[in-house]
This record gives C-alpha cells, sequence and structure tokens, in this order.
C-alpha cells in the first residue's frame, strides 16, 4: 500500500506571482541596436509573455525583418511580491526555434523550454544579430 503525499510548508521558497491579461503600465523595453538588418528601435515590455517576430498576428512585438523568424522568441515578465520588499520584475527570454537564432551577449539560446534570465526593471535588452564567419 503506497501512502499518500504529504503537504509541506515551503512559504520561504514561494513567491507571489503576478501574471494576467491586463497589459497595465510598462515593466520594462527592448532596446533594439542600429544594424543593416534591423533599424533602432525600442519596445516596451509588459507583464507576461512578450512574443517577438515578423507575424504580426501572433508576436506582441513585431520586427519586420527577414533575418528575424514568425515567431523569433519570447520575452517573459513576472512580477514577484515578496514580504517586507519592493516588488521585483524578473525577465526571462527564450527562442522559439528562429533560423538565425537569439543571443545575449556573446551566448547563443538554444531553442528549448528553459529559458535564460535576462534583467531586473529599468534595464535594456540589445538583440543584434551576430556575423558568421565563412
Amino acid at each position: 500500500m503506497m501512502d499518500a503525499t504529504q503537504m509541506i510548508c515551503d512559504s520561504i521558497l514561494e513567491s507571489d506571482e503576478e501574471e494576467n491579461d491586463d497589459k497595465g503600465d510598462p515593466l520594462g523595453k527592448l532596446c533594439i541596436l542600429k544594424n543593416e538588418h534591423i533599424p533602432e528601435k525600442e519596445c516596451l515590455l509588459y507583464l507576461g509573455d512578450n512574443v517577438l517576430g515578423r507575424d504580426p498576428n501572433t508576436c506582441s512585438l513585431p520586427l519586420l525583418s527577414p533575418s528575424v523568424s514568425k515567431q523569433h522568441a519570447t520575452i517573459s515578465l513576472s512580477l514577484y511580491r515578496r514580504k517586507g520588499s519592493k516588488d521585483e520584475v524578473e525577465a526571462l527570454l527564450w527562442d522559439l526555434g528562429s533560423l538565425n537564432g537569439t543571443r545575449k551577449g556573446h551566448l547563443k539560446l538554444t531553442p528549448n523550454p528553459s529559458a535564460t534570465r535576462l534583467f531586473k526593471y529599468k534595464n535594456c535588452i540589445n538583440l543584434r544579430k551576430q556575423q558568421h564567419s565563412g
């Protein structure tokens, strides 16, 4: 006979995460640096998933460039309220299987469900296409 799983108290490890469909105020911005593929641009980032890509019907951050896939990458913002301290914004980035890839600095992200933590409130993400040699 198997015992039932027991409930544990792990409130120290958990925080209250807020996500909803209401965009509300922007929590950050994506800073795209001018390059030969995309003009310089700033895009506001909101709570929840911010999808980058060429398809304006499915992407909240349309980037109309042939080097960008229809659904290229997602930046997900979460707001955490911790007892006794101010709210924190966490940003996670993941590639959606794009042809040219997604990078954070020199780190190339691989398309998979695990995300890369990007930044905290009031910072920019720089999106540049890296030149391939050969």
